[in-house]
């Protein structure tokens, strides 16, 4: 799957593409792929991505334009 938002989120966030590499376990060059849209990313590394920044995996694939989960927002 193509995650069409993550450039913008982790320029959002302020964070390095090695940061980011880091926290998923893989190498900068294979995040970078997913980035710009080289290689797709594994739907299991789009939960995880999803869960280290707190938002919802379908707003990562751009299916959706709710960015926060349902449970943080009633909270």
């Amino acid at each position: 799957m193509e995650c069409i938002r993550l450039k913008e989120i982790r320029e959002e966030k302020e964070l390095t593409k090695r940061k980011l590499a880091s926290a998923l376990h893989v190498s900068d060059s294979i995040y970078a792929r997913w980035e710009n849209a080289k290689d797709t990313m594994p739907t299991r590394r789009i939960y995880q991505l999803a869960n280290y920044y707190q938002i919802n995996a379908d707003y990562l694939l751009g299916l959706s334009n709710k960015k926060l989960l349902w449970y943080l927002v009633i909270l």
